[in-house]
C-alpha cells in the first residue's frame, strides 16, 4: 500500500485542487461534466468508481463540493479497501440544512477530513470525525499571454474584489465603497447573474464587473491590481484570494474574522464587512502604498513557512 501513488479526484476546478495534489504527488483527476445535473452525476460517478476500482488500498483524495462524490467515496470504500481522505472546504463541513446530516455522514465515513481552520476540526470532532488542519497552499500564479486580453493593463491605483457573487459575499457594501472612493478602478469578478440589481446603492462609474474570466485573465487581474479585496461574513473561511493576493505579493483586505486573523496575522488588512470599514482599509492602503506594498512582497515566505509546517502532519497520515 505504501508504494501505490495516491490520486485525487474532484468534480470542479478549482485551484486548491491542483496545488494540494502537486504538492503531495498525487496524480489529479479532474472529473468536468456539461451534461444536465442528473447526467452528469451519472457520468461523473461512474468515471469515479473506475478510478476508485484502480486505486485498491490506496490513498484516495476527494473534494467536497461535491457531496455526491464525497459520499460515494465513502460508501465504496469497503469495498476497495483504500485510505479516503476527503478534502472539506466550509460547504463542506456545513452545508445547506437539508445536506448536514448527509455531510456528518461522509466526515465520519472518511479516514480523515481535510479542513483550513481549528473551529471547523473542532466539529468534525465532536460528530466522530478525524480532522486534519490544512489551509491552501500558496498557488502559482502565471500568465501564458497578455497581448490579446482587455486585462494586461487596469486603470491606477485600482482595488480587485474576488468574488463569486455567493450569499456569504458582501458585494453590495464594495459596491457602496466603491461609491465613496470614485478615484480607485473597482473590478469584481465573477458571474453576478444579475444580484446587483438588488443591492441599494448603484453601480458607480469606476466599477467594472468583469464576468466570468479565463484562468489566465483572472491571473492577469491579480498580478496588475494594485490591492485585492476578498470578503466573507462565514466565520471560519480562510477565503482562496487571501493565499491568491499573498502567491502574488499584492496587500489584501480581508474580512476581521478570528480565523483570518490566526493565520495570516499582519500579512494582510482587516476591516468589518461594512462599506465605512471598507472604505477606510482601503485608504489606509493607498496612504502608505508603498510600505505596504514592499510588506506584502515580503510576507509568502511566512505563510509558506507555516503551511510546510501543518503539510508535514497530513504526510505522516498518508499509507
Amino acid at each position: 500500500m505504501k508504494n501505490r501513488k495516491p490520486i485525487w479526484i474532484a468534480w470542479e476546478n478549482q485551484i486548491r485542487n491542483k496545488s494540494m495534489s502537486a504538492r503531495l504527488g498525487a496524480d489529479f483527476f479532474p472529473i468536468i461534466s456539461k451534461r444536465s445535473r442528473l447526467l452528469r452525476y451519472v457520468e461523473s460517478s461512474f468515471k469515479t468508481l473506475r478510478l476508485l476500482s484502480q486505486n485498491t488500498e490506496g490513498t484516495v483524495f476527494v473534494q467536497n463540493p461535491s457531496i455526491v462524490l464525497s459520499f460515494l467515496a465513502v460508501i465504496v470504500k469497503p469495498f476497495f479497501r483504500y485510505q479516503l481522505i476527503v478534502d472539506a472546504h466550509n460547504s463542506g463541513v456545513f452545508p445547506t440544512r437539508k445536506l448536514q446530516s448527509l455531510a456528518d455522514f461522509i466526515n465520519r465515513g472518511a479516514d480523515y477530513v481535510i479542513v483550513t481552520n481549528e473551529g471547523l476540526a473542532s466539529y468534525i470532532r465532536k460528530i466522530g470525525g478525524s480532522p486534519v488542519i490544512l489551509p491552501d497552499p500558496l498557488p502559482e500564479i502565471t500568465v501564458i499571454d497578455d497581448e490579446l486580453s482587455q486585462w494586461k493593463s487596469l486603470k491606477s491605483p485600482s482595488a480587485l474584489m474576488i468574488c463569486s457573487w455567493a450569499s456569504d459575499e458582501p458585494y453590495c457594501e464594495v459596491i457602496a465603497a466603491a461609491a465613496s472612493l470614485p478615484e480607485v478602478a473597482f473590478y469584481i469578478t465573477g458571474n453576478s447573474k444579475g444580484r446587483e440589481a438588488n443591492c441599494d446603492c448603484p453601480i458607480p462609474s469606476n466599477v467594472v464587473l468583469t464576468g466570468f474570466v479565463s484562468e489566465n485573465d483572472y491571473h492577469l487581474l491579480l498580478n496588475n491590481s494594485d490591492i485585492i479585496v476578498d470578503l466573507t461574513t462565514r466565520e471560519d473561511c480562510l477565503v482562496c484570494g487571501a493565499y491568491e493576493a499573498i502567491a502574488v505579493g499584492k496587500p489584501v483586505v480581508l474580512s476581521n474574522t478570528n480565523a483570518l486573523r490566526n493565520y495570516f496575522g499582519d500579512a494582510a488588512i482587516y476591516v468589518d464587512n461594512n462599506s465605512a470599514s471598507i472604505v477606510d482599509g482601503i485608504r489606509n492602503i493607498l496612504n502608505a502604498y508603498n510600505e505596504v506594498s514592499d510588506k506584502a512582497k515580503s510576507n509568502s515566505q511566512e505563510v509558506e513557512k507555516q503551511w510546510l509546517q501543518l503539510f508535514a502532519g497530513l504526510q505522516k497520515l498518508l499509507c
